[in-house]
């Protein structure tokens, strides 16, 4: 279009000039011949003023009243003349004939600026001048007079140059032409430029003037014709006929273009969503605006145990519990009045066989480019087993003894069983649903936090659905807290994401634990008495006993022989009950330094600690042929004193329960467990029945008489309050008449001191 619109402009354009061509070549005619008449006329009335001139020097034969009264008619007979004066030599005015109804000329001293330039020459000059302001339009002529052949004067005659062009051109050529002329040539005068306007040269007396003539609007109007706006209007008006045609061809082809490609859009739409629709692991169908099925997938008609022709020749209506049915078409119903887009809700449908199942419903509605519905798109998923499990859910949460909650920090506590009501000294559900956690705690908790602040970040369990454990304050109905230990585990119920809150009650514990911790310090304040006890009955028993058994070696050493047998056999009972009671009471003062906690900690090598022992036992290693190796020991930080005695009672017991005719064979050895260290006693021993692998190590305990195993039953017990004390363990594994394997482990680090008050109470 826009290519027609310049073409047509351009063809204008080309007519226009056309027409000014024709109109110039006219002018260029006519004005030659105007500017040569115009010439002429404006000369004779110069040439008037040269024969006024010469009357004037006919004063002689004329009187100069008679000379003024034939100017005075002059200068009513002149076209366009304002005055004839004459001047001196000196161009002082003598006289002069003024035009009185058309003279408009400037004062004399404006004049005589002019006249400046005058020259004093005995022929006639015309000399141009301007009013102020405007360009020149007046002229002088000046006609000299002469006396003989001095020049003794002038006549001036001053013109308005526009009334004496207006004046010589005749009225029927001004309506036609517009003129102006020009004092000047063309080298040193040129008159604005103006459209089809000509310049003519032409010469009045002794100066070049320039005339412009410029065709006037109703000459054009002649020359020129309608045709370039015709051809103009025809032109746009077949550019734009020519472009609405072009557009709406393109218009109606690009509509049926993108009517194919919409069209073929739907159809692979379609095509897509059946595809997706029968492909779907979930119930998905089209629903005609009336109920209808359009069309379903295979999901669906297992869920509803219908075949696909089958179900298609009902409607939802049909598959629908009657008690949701109302609550299903309300929302139909707001989704057609636009209220909604889509809406989402757990429905009961009725299967073929008239089981009763569970399925959640979505439906979104499309329409069409009308506004008319097209049809429902729903999707059904199966949650019978969801809502079956959330009943039974509920069933177990009501009948468990363990207060249960289930809540969403969105919308509150949303269920509860009947123990959470009871913890709170609540009647009914409806106190507690639809409140937060927060609101149902003291404002609170035991570490200055507010509940309300710190529920939401507390509540919330694990990310990756493990259990999360933590202590709670909540508040009863009758304002008393209780301290409850808080299990969550996120959960789905009614078809959203929940958090399962299971309380146990610690207020039982709590008190328990106070119970058991004054238990703890009673039984170490009787231990440490009884240890105490122990330790100064033991020692105190020494002395008297210690006088017993010196007496008893002089009654054996002096008075034997005296004695008869039975004499004699009393008295080596006697002798060996008190060796017994002085072997009790110092295993009993063993027993109870072990807890005086006196001896301090400190780093040894266990390998000579080892070796101390074993020279302390050389005798009896002897006597019964033992063969005992060590392995490589460690360097220990604990009490040197201890270890030493551990390890020889050990040791001891490897020699003393040996086999008969069997020598014993003890191996020590120990093993680095990273943060302790393992120590074990192999021996080739009696071994130990399973069942008293514990009982051993009670005190006073014995598996065999004096007679076949000397002994008082503490040495093992002591071996267990060293190791304990150390805050390790011992134990052994054993059976009968294969030897025993005792382990004990060492910390690396500092065992905690011993409580004070139980220390008091060793010492």
């Amino acid at each position: 279009m826009l290519c027609l619109i310049a073409l047509s402009i351009a063809v204008f354009l080309q007519l226009r000039r056309n027409d000014d061509d024709k109109v110039q070549q006219v002018l260029s005619y006519n004005t030659h011949s105007m500017a040569k008449y115009i010439e002429s006329i404006t000369t004779s009335q110069l040439l008037s003023v040269d024969r006024m001139a010469a009357r004037w020097n006919e004063l002689d034969l004329i009187s100069e009243k008679a000379w003024r009264r034939d100017a005075h008619n002059y200068a009513r007979d002149l076209m366009g003349i304002e005055r004839i004066a004459v001047l001196n030599k000196n161009l002082d005015m003598r006289w002069e004939e003024r035009n009185a109804l058309e003279y408009d000329a400037d004062e004399p001293d404006v004049l005589k600026k002019h006249l400046s330039s005058f020259t004093s020459l005995p022929k006639d000059q015309l000399v141009w001048y301007e009013k102020p302001g405007d360009i020149p339009d007046h002229m002088i002529l000046f006609c000299p007079l002469m006396h003989g052949a001095a020049v003794t004067g002038y006549i001036m005659a001053e013109f308005d140059s526009a009334r004496l062009l207006k004046a010589v051109v005749p009225p029927l050529t001004q309506s036609y032409y517009n003129y102006r002329w020009y004092a000047g040539n063309d080298d040193d005068m040129n008159p604005p430029a103006k459209d089809l306007s000509v310049l003519r040269h032409i010469r009045l007396g002794n100066t070049d003037i320039m005339l412009e003539i410029q065709p006037r609007q109703s000459l054009l109007e002649m020359f020129r014709t309608t045709t370039p706006l015709i051809v103009l209007g025809f032109s746009l008006v077949l550019s734009f006929m020519t472009s609405l045609l072009f557009y709406y061809s393109q218009n109606a082809l690009m509509k049926k273009r993108e009517l194919r490609e919409k069209s073929q859009r739907i159809q692979e739409n379609e095509k897509e969503l059946r595809l997706i629709l029968h492909s779907a692991s979930i119930g998905k169908a089209l629903v005609s605006a009336q109920g209808q099925w359009l069309s379903v997938n295979p999901a669906i008609c297992r869920f509803l145990g219908y075949e696909e022709e089958e179900l298609l020749g009902t409607d939802f209506q049909t598959v629908t519990h009657p008690e949701d049915l109302g609550k299903d078409i309300s929302q139909v119903r707001k989704m057609l009045a636009r209220e909604l887009e889509y809406y989402q809700m757990e429905k009961r449908y009725i299967r073929k066989d008239g089981r009763i199942v569970w399925g959640l419903l979505s439906v979104s509605l499309l329409w069409n480019d009308d506004g008319t519905p097209k049809y429902f798109i729903s999707q059904v998923q199966d949650i019978t087993k969801l809502r079956y499990a959330e009943e039974k859910l509920r069933t177990i949460s009501d009948q468990s003894s363990e207060p249960h909650l289930i809540f969403t920090h969105a919308d509150g506590i949303i269920d509860c069983n009947a123990a959470a009501l009871k913890i709170l000294g609540l009647a009914d559900k409806s106190q507690l649903i639809g409140r937060s956690i927060g609101e149902i705690s003291p404002p609170m908790q035991p570490d200055g936090l507010s509940s309300l602040a710190k529920a939401p970040l507390t509540y919330i369990p694990p990310d990756d659905g493990t259990e999360y454990k933590f202590e709670w304050a909540h508040q009863k109905a009758n304002g008393d807290e209780c301290i409850v230990e808080v299990t969550l585990k996120p959960i789905a119920f009614e078809s959203q994401e929940a958090i399962l809150a299971v309380w146990y009650d610690l207020s039982e514990r709590k008190q328990a634990e106070e119970d058991r911790e004054a238990l703890i310090a009673r039984l170490e304040t009787t231990n440490s008495e009884l240890d105490r006890f122990a330790y100064v009955a033991s020692h105190d028993l020494q002395e008297p006993l210690r006088t017993v058994c010196s007496f008893i070696d002089i009654l054996q050493n002096d008075y034997s022989k005296a004695l008869d047998t039975t004499g004699n056999k009393y008295l080596n009972i006697v002798v060996s009950a008190a060796r017994r009671m002085h072997a009790l009471i110092e295993d009993m003062l063993e027993y109870a330094r072990v807890n005086s906690g006196t001896d301090s900690y400190e780093n040894f090598d266990a390998n000579k600690s080892i070796d101390y022992v074993l020279d302390s036992l050389k005798d009896a290693t002897l006597r019964s042929r033992a063969t005992i190796t060590v392995g490589k020991m460690p360097t220990l930080f604990n009490s040197p004193l201890r270890f030493s005695i551990l390890m020889q009672n050990l040791i001891s017991n490897g020699i003393k329960y040996k086999k008969a005719d069997v020598d014993p064979v003890i191996h020590i050895s120990a093993e680095d467990m990273s943060e302790l260290w393992l120590f074990k006693v192999q021996d080739n021993g009696i071994g130990i029945k399973t069942e008293y692998a514990k009982q051993i190590f009670d005190p006073f305990k014995r598996l065999h008489t004096k007679e076949e195993y000397p002994g008082t039953g503490i040495g093992l017990s002591i071996c267990r309050k060293i190791v304990e004390s150390g805050n390790g363990n011992i134990w052994v594994e054993s059976e009968a008449g294969k030897g025993s394997a005792f382990f004990f482990t060492i910390p690396k680090t500092v065992p905690a001191p011993l409580p004070a008050r139980v220390a008091a109470a060793a010492e």
